[in-house]
């Protein structure tokens, strides 16, 4: 695939991915229509680097989102007094994040409910919302993993955001599973 970019790139054509919504024996799709979860990173990133794009980049456009943990199947939830736990999937805007790249390359994670704003880390290992500033505990990188991104904190000492099945959600010092993969569902 990334040969095929960079000679279209060279020769001034545009590489086209055509979704044929298959993605078993007879075909595959880089993205789950029904979540819009990305399902073929690898290839996606092999396109970008071929067009200049990169291969650092996760694909994932500024919008707002579902955010759900691989491991348990449920959903960010901003609670009250700043907590964010994990939860059923509901309809209400508290289960909605705005993701948006910031200046730096990290990405915030901003709640959709009036007043409520940015995940952050805290010093005992919690992942709150906070008042609505910016700093390198609300500001994460997004790695691709299979089947989701990892969320790993700006802040130094800080890494991974993970949920539990108490419905926890909290961040690491650098280990990764499962609990630590998020998809994330397009609103």
């Amino acid at each position: 695939m990334r040969a095929v970019a960079s000679t279209a790139k060279k020769y001034g054509a545009a590489p086209v991915y055509w979704d044929n919504g298959e993605t078993g024996r007879y075909g595959f799709g880089l993205f789950n229509r029904h979540s819009h979860a990305v399902t073929q990173q690898g290839i996606i990133d092999a396109i970008m680097s071929g067009v200049g794009g990169g291969g650092a980049s996760p694909g994932l456009p500024s919008a707002t989102y579902k955010i759900k943990n691989v491991s348990t199947g449920k959903y960010l939830d901003s609670d009250t007094n700043g907590a964010i736990i994990l939860a059923a999937a509901g309809s209400y805007d508290d289960q909605d994040w705005v993701v948006t790249q910031h200046s730096s390359g990290a990405w915030t994670i901003r709640n959709a409910r009036t007043g409520r704003f940015y995940a952050d880390s805290e010093p005992n290992n919690a992942v709150i919302w906070n008042s609505g500033e910016v700093t390198p505990d609300s500001l994460w990188r997004l790695e691709s993993a299979s089947g989701g991104f990892r969320l790993n904190n700006e802040q130094s000492g800080r890494h991974f955001m993970y949920g539990t099945s108490a419905g926890e959600v909290k961040w690491n010092t650098g280990s990764t599973d499962n609990s630590t993969i998020w998809s994330f569902e397009r609103k």
